[in-house]
């Protein structure tokens, strides 16, 4: 059976095959003709998206024995690693009692990922690349991590962002007039 494997982008993966009474062993990529390597294993090095697909490898067995057997595929993903091209801004952002408030983030990297969102260190959100809430007095801190559903690549953490709710003034008195 075919099995899937996920790797970040830019490392290395081997495959390895035991097998008894082989003479050879060719390795290919589902798809070319060309034989990859001739040993049990077969290393792929500073992976890109151009190695990903499936992978097999053809056993040609001792002189005089049974005819080649090819492997069963094994398919290789390649995740580009994840990045914030937009984040939370540091600066605190000061809204009053009521008011709605949300934050968002925007990654590139190879998805579908999924995000972890923390008001301080409770988890209050998460599978959104945004997290909105109606606010109530206080001071705040917020971030969201961000990981790839196959976890070839390691996840990631926002910036930190700061909020400020404050109330909003209530009778408000203008004296000092004769």
């Amino acid at each position: 059976a075919a099995s899937d494997v996920y790797k970040r982008q830019g490392s290395n993966y081997t495959l390895s095959v035991t097998a008894g009474a082989v003479d050879t062993y060719e390795w290919f990529k589902v798809g070319t003709a060309t034989s990859l390597g001739s040993s049990s294993s077969l290393t792929l090095t500073n992976l890109t998206a151009t190695n990903a697909g499936s992978y097999f490898v053809k056993l040609n067995p001792l002189t005089g024995c049974a005819a080649g057997k090819n492997s069963d595929t094994v398919r290789i993903g390649v995740d580009a690693p994840i990045a914030f091209t937009t984040n939370l801004s540091a600066t605190t952002q000061n809204f009053c009692v009521g008011q709605n408030m949300s934050l968002s983030v925007a990654v590139s990297g190879t998805g579908p990922f999924t995000y972890s969102w923390k008001e301080g260190t409770t988890n209050v959100g998460t599978s959104q690349n945004s997290y909105a809430k109606t606010t109530t007095a206080g001071a705040f801190t917020y971030n969201v991590q961000v990981a790839s559903a196959s976890g070839a690549c390691p996840s990631v953490t926002s910036n930190t962002a700061n909020v400020q709710v404050n109330n909003a003034p209530s009778n408000v008195t203008i004296s000092g007039f004769n």
